[in-house]
């Protein structure tokens, strides 16, 4: 018999349950309630405390956020009492593209719920307002949490006036960078200095300045200068202008001193200095030797006396002859005082 032991303790109606028991289909796995996939929410109601394996859990995104293309949404009780894993597949929307004129964002891409992005001006242009803004979730949508900023063209003061002048075009009220003026003086008088100058932006990148300065009107005159034994290449005139020039040469047998190049400078003088002209002056140097040599050597002096130099020197043959007279006498005499040695030994 089976079980004997079994059949004494066991009442008679549990024999009956035992081919129940093998008609039971083989136990499943329980899951608990999971916690949901990031930035979304279960579809269908709330979660249950337990699911049995085999069943399917579907989500959608929250609000802000959107499906990411190809990726899946439910989850699935294994047989292990474990969800299966799923990536993330909800992604935060876009915020309106973040344009501003004369001027760009740090980011080429899309901005989505969450994400920032800092403006910057181009150059010659200021930026007013907040740089950096956020993209958030307001009233129900994704937004910016606040304007962009705008980007305001850097203004220069108006140009300085000048006496004796003006500048071209007429005064305006507003000037910006790359903005340009010419200046112009009344008549007889010379402008000193850049006629042109232009709105440029300042080294702190905000305000805006002039460059170069503003020039100057004067009243420049230079007389006609004279030059001693020399003459002006050009058309002589009474008087000469602000940057005007003239050039000299001088007569023959006169040297130049100086440049023969001139131009009038602002303070009525010139500039370099008037030049002069001086007479060429020769010098002999002789040398005594076998053979008279002169040697002709210009000098500059501003007198009319004519100056020579005259220098004698030994020349080789003679200082070798020299030598060789001091050598021979000096072996006669060594001879001589040999011989009278001998005489008396």
């Amino acid at each position: 018999m089976l079980f004997p032991a079994c059949q004494s303790r066991l009442p008679p109606w549990a024999w009956l349950l035992l081919p129940v028991l093998f008609l039971l289909p083989e136990a499943q796995g329980n899951c608990t309630s999971p916690e949901p996939p990031l930035y979304s929410s279960l579809n269908g109601g709330p979660l249950k405390e337990s699911y049995p394996a085999g069943a399917v859990l579907t989500y959608h995104c929250i609000v802000g956020y959107e499906y990411i293309p190809g990726t899946e949404s439910s989850i699935t009780c294994l047989n292990t009492s474990k969800w299966s894993e799923v990536p993330v597949f909800c992604q935060g929307k876009k915020c309106r593209p973040p344009v501003i004129e004369n001027g760009k964002g740090d980011t080429d891409g899309d901005v989505r719920l969450g994400g920032s992005v800092t403006f910057s001006c181009v150059h010659g242009f200021r930026l007013i307002g907040e740089a950096t803004v956020n993209c958030i979730l307001r009233n129900g949508r994704v937004d910016w949490n606040r304007d962009f900023p705008t980007c305001q063209h850097i203004p220069c003061p108006r140009p300085d006036t000048i006496p004796n002048g003006y500048f071209d075009p007429h005064p305006y009220d507003e000037y910006y960078t790359g903005s340009a003026v010419i200046y112009r003086c009344d008549r007889d008088f010379s402008l000193i200095g850049n006629s042109t100058i232009t709105c440029i932006v300042e080294e702190n990148g905000v305000n805006g300045k002039w460059n170069p300065p503003a020039p100057e009107c004067k009243k420049v005159k230079c007389d006609q200068p004279e030059v001693e034994n020399g003459k002006l290449s050009n058309l002589p005139k009474p008087s000469y202008t602000y940057n005007e020039g003239i050039s000299f040469k001088c007569n023959s047998g006169y040297s130049a001193m100086g440049s023969l190049h001139i131009q009038c400078g602002a303070n009525s003088s010139w500039v370099p200095a008037i030049p002069k002209c001086v007479k060429v002056i020769s010098s002999t140097v002789q040398a005594f030797s076998t053979s008279r040599v002169t040697t002709p050597t210009t000098l500059h002096s501003e007198d009319k006396s004519t100056v020579t130099r005259e220098t004698t020197q030994m020349s080789n043959t003679t200082s070798k002859g020299y030598t060789g007279y001091n050598k021979t006498a000096i072996l006669g005499k060594l001879i001589i005082l040999l011989a009278l040695l001998y005489s008396c030994w």
